[in-house]
């Protein structure tokens, strides 16, 4: 097939392309002259003229969001000069004021003088729908260098092999940390690509920033003062660490003080203790002498040692009465005798 005047007065120009041997159908010819008919390289939209590799099958069972993620432009095909991203490092430095945001890109196939990239805003979207906001034309996307303009980006190595591709940009104003952004690379402002050398298949930007210190003499109403980078929670993290290190400190001291203290004191009462049972050893007993004196006796203990020797008297006396009474009354009995006589008795 080869398509000649395909022009919009005619209702031409758009072209979508559904078979299996897509690529090799496209390089067929010269740039494309069998697809693009009146296509222009540089005047037309490459976003007109499509294709997928699939047959007419297992196109009908594909999803939309399927279709978008594997079809391409056709000038994908046909061009020569497609350029594949390997990786890409990039370093935020506010205090280099001629070209705060530095770029650094391994790839193949870059030319000098013709290469650009693409800076995509993807934002927090899944994976299928980074294809979407890819695809998106009211996208918000930046290309560096800018059309007709003199800064260039410098390429180190053969297109055919690995290359190291280096840039700064001045104007970073679109660059937000709170989003994400992806890159693509361009030999000819029209084909984007990435990883492979494939369409839409861009690396996303883990942008370093590297922000200079800035010296306060207060801060006030503020967690964390612009450009500086030491933030406040970890200033209090500081604070509350020293402080718990200080005071755990201190108790040990402490501790250590006091059973030094005790132990100095216990060491000085053992060394008491032995002075005293050493002067024990050394001095003799000597018995204490009782003193002759003695002291007069009170009145009532002399009365009481007077009525005990009374009754011990009293006591043997009375032992002693039986054979008195006997006596009395033997020689009593002849008057009792006479007694009787007298009574009658």
């Amino acid at each position: 097939m080869k398509i000649y005047q395909n022009t919009a007065e005619i209702a031409g120009q758009s072209l979508y392309v559904v078979m299996n041997k897509l690529q090799e159908w496209c390089r067929t010819g010269t740039q494309g002259q069998y697809v693009k008919g009146n296509y222009s390289d540089t005047l037309s939209n490459s976003n007109e003229i499509e294709g997928i590799a699939k047959d007419q099958s297992s196109f009908n069972t594909l999803y939309p969001q399927e279709i978008q993620a594997q079809q391409n432009h056709l000038q994908y095909f046909w061009t020569s000069q497609i350029a594949s991203l390997i990786s890409v490092g990039v370093i935020l430095n506010v205090s280099n004021t001629d070209a705060p945001l530095q770029f650094s890109i391994k790839g193949r196939g870059m030319i000098q003088d013709k290469l650009c990239v693409k800076l995509i805003e993807i934002g927090s979207k899944t994976s299928v729908n980074l294809i979407l906001a890819i695809k998106q034309v009211n996208a918000i996307e930046v290309i560096y260098p800018p059309e007709n303009s003199t800064d260039q980006i410098h390429i180190e190595g053969n297109p055919q092999s690995e290359q190291t591709a280096s840039f700064g940009m001045k104007d970073y104003s679109w660059y937000d940390n709170k989003k994400k952004y992806n890159i693509l690379l361009s030999n000819d402002r029209k084909i984007f690509t990435g990883v492979e050398g494939k369409e839409d298949s861009g690396i996303s930007l883990n942008v370093q920033e590297l922000v200079e210190e800035e010296k306060y003499d207060e801060i006030e109403g503020a967690d964390s003062p612009k450009g500086s980078s030491f933030p406040i929670w970890a200033i209090i993290l500081i604070v509350v660490v020293g402080i718990l290190l200080v005071g755990t400190a201190s108790i040990i001291i402490f501790y250590f003080i006091c059973k030094y203290k005790n132990q100095k004191d216990q060491k000085e009462d053992k060394v008491q203790m032995e002075n005293i049972n050493s002067t024990q050893k050394q001095e003799p007993y000597v018995p204490q002498q009782q003193s002759s004196y003695n002291p007069p006796l009170s009145s009532n203990y002399i009365n009481q040692s007077q009525s005990q020797t009374q009754n011990q008297d009293n006591y043997s006396s009375g032992m002693n009465q039986p054979n008195t009474v006997t006596q009395t009354l033997s020689h009593a009995s002849p008057d009792i005798g006479n007694v009787s006589q007298t009574l009658g008795i």
